[in-house]
């Protein structure tokens, strides 16, 4: 019976070997990154009007950050979710890996998402 169950755990961890490999295979090669959509465009502060451009190589968390509106990041990746934040007007080209179908609707991470329109209203 001893030789049974080390030969169940062996097979169990195998499997799990060999989910965690096919995970690995099918993940992206690399994170997203800003910038990946081309162009500049600028983004709105809802609460202040200011109006930030954000360069065809910049993500919208470094622009913010650059004019003195604090937004936290972590990865930079797209991976965290840390520098989500919640849009009010405009079209995102979301490259994140956090964020599901309902949150992109309002939601954008601010390290790696792009706007595919000339202006996104950020509702800070």
């Amino acid at each position: 019976m001893q030789q049974e169950t080390s030969m169940d755990m062996t097979e169990t961890t195998t499997a799990t070997e060999q989910a965690r490999l096919s995970l690995s295979a099918s993940a992206p090669a690399s994170a997203p990154t800003a910038g990946t959509a081309p162009g500049s465009f600028a983004v709105k502060i809802a609460s202040t009007g200011e109006m930030i451009d954000v360069a065809a190589g910049a993500s919208i968390a470094d622009a913010l950050n650059a004019a003195g509106v604090r937004v936290e990041t972590s990865c930079q990746a797209g991976l965290c979710g840390t520098c989500k934040l919640r849009y009010l007007e405009g079209t995102v080209d979301h490259q994140d890996m956090v964020l599901d179908g309902d949150e992109q609707q309002h939601y954008l991470t601010a390290c790696v998402s792009r706007a595919t329109s000339a202006l996104l209203v950020l509702d800070l």
